[in-house]
């Protein structure tokens, strides 16, 4: 879970360093049609960390099954040779 908190900090945190980085560059005047992209561009990516997050969840929630049913089957298997 480490390595996904990592790449949502990278991910979110990308474009504000951009537009903080513009606004450093420009003097303190902030382009404000770069400011409206970078958080549309935030927005947008939100979004796709929490549908990849969703569907993190839904692939562990398998995986448990999927792990569940072999051991139940091995254990089968182990009893009737």
């Amino acid at each position: 879970m480490d390595l996904w908190l990592f790449l949502a900090i990278i991910i979110v945190g990308s474009p504000i360093a951009k537009a903080i980085a513009l606004r450093i560059r420009q003097g303190g005047a902030a382009d404000l049609a770069g400011l409206r992209e970078s958080m549309e561009r935030l927005e947008d990516m939100d979004i796709r960390l929490e549908e990849t997050a969703r569907r993190l969840v839904d692939f562990e929630e398998r995986l448990d099954y999927t792990e569940r049913v072999l051991a139940q089957q091995r254990a089968r298997d182990q009893l009737n040779p």
